[in-house]
Formats: C-alpha cells, sequence, structure tokens
C-alpha cells in the first residue's frame, strides 16, 4: 500500500457549513470573481496540522495513539473576513484574532504528533478554504460566523481529477477522548 495523505482538522457540523456556504456565494456576489469553482460546503475544515503523504498504517496506528492523548477546551470562532495567501488561487474565511483555545489546542496536537515523529509547520492562519479564484482578494469584511468546535480529526485526503475527496478517519472530543470513529466520505465538487 502507497499509504495516505493525512491532516488533522476542525470540521464544521451542517448548521455552520451551510452558514459559511452562504458568507462564500455573498463573497462571490459581492466581489464578482472571473473563472470562480466554489468549494463544496462538506470539504470545508480548518486545518491544525498537515501530516503529508505516505503515511503507513504503522504511523496511522501511533497517531491514533497519540491524538488521543490531546486535551483542551472546545473552541469558539468568529469568522468575520475573507482574503487570499499571496496572489490568489484561493479564497478563504477566517479570523482577524485568534482565539487562544486554538492555539492552544493546535500546540497540544503538535506536542502529540511530534512524539510519534511527524513535525508541523510553526506558522498557523486558521482559515476555512471556500472559492478556487485566480484573483487575489485583499481583506475583505464578511457577514459573521459564529462556530464552537467541540471536536477535532484525524482526515484522510485523496486527490482526484474532480478535487479532493476526505473521509473523516476518526474525530476526538475535545474535553476527553475518542467521539466517534467514522468512514464518513466528503468530496469536492
Amino acid at each position: 500500500m502507497a499509504g495516505r495523505r493525512l491532516f488533522i482538522a476542525l470540521m464544521p457540523d451542517a448548521k455552520v457549513r451551510g452558514q459559511l456556504h452562504a458568507t462564500a456565494k455573498d463573497l462571490a456576489i459581492r466581489m464578482n470573481p472571473q473563472r470562480r469553482r466554489m468549494i463544496a460546503p462538506e470539504n470545508y475544515h480548518v486545518t491544525l496540522q498537515f501530516l503529508g503523504d505516505g503515511i503507513t498504517d504503522e504511523q496511522l496506528a501511533a497517531l491514533r495513539q497519540a491524538l488521543s492523548l490531546v486535551r483542551g477546551d472546545p473552541v469558539e470562532m468568529t469568522i468575520d473576513h475573507a482574503r487570499t495567501f499571496g496572489e490568489g488561487g484561493t479564497w478563504w474565511l477566517g479570523m482577524r484574532q485568534t482565539p487562544p483555545a486554538l492555539d492552544a489546542l493546535r500546540a497540544q496536537v503538535l506536542l502529540r504528533t511530534g512524539s510519534v515523529g511527524f513535525t508541523g509547520d510553526r506558522r498557523f492562519t486558521p482559515h476555512v478554504s471556500v472559492m478556487k479564484v485566480p484573483e487575489k482578494l485583499p481583506p475583505t469584511r464578511t457577514m459573521v460566523v459564529t462556530w464552537t468546535a467541540d471536536t477535532f480529526a484525524l482526515v484522510s485526503s485523496t486527490l482526484t481529477p474532480d478535487g479532493s475527496r476526505y473521509e473523516v478517519l476518526q474525530q476526538w472530543l475535545l474535553k476527553g477522548g475518542a467521539a466517534a470513529s467514522s468512514t464518513e466520505q466528503l468530496s469536492l465538487l
């Protein structure tokens, strides 16, 4: 087996996904970008750590064990603006201020994954990618979406000609151990 492409993320529930999608549609109408491709709401997430490609079954087992030790409080986020990294490509929704609980959760994730041999980028700009657009987007105010994340997930990503396909491998409660083990499949349109 070639291994898996994995990341750790906060995954919004259906209600928050709907609010984020409405915000993305409003942004598309107001900014009217050329050649846009909306990201499917079921693929919305905030990446805490990208783990890489080629993750073996042994590494996956070690990651599951390490992540079961992560402790943290639910994270309340206020998503209130949009922009791009660099010269464009992906428009995203983010927060003007990163909540301390989110920074603390990410630090816990990096500590635990580091204990089993994974390293993470120390830079962190929490965001939800919502649209593929070749144009740059200056910082832009959006409708406010409040989201309280009470779980985090280990997610497998498969790259396909139609975009990424996500599978939640396991979720953990913030405040405890494993919340669920699921194989919910998500796809990017």
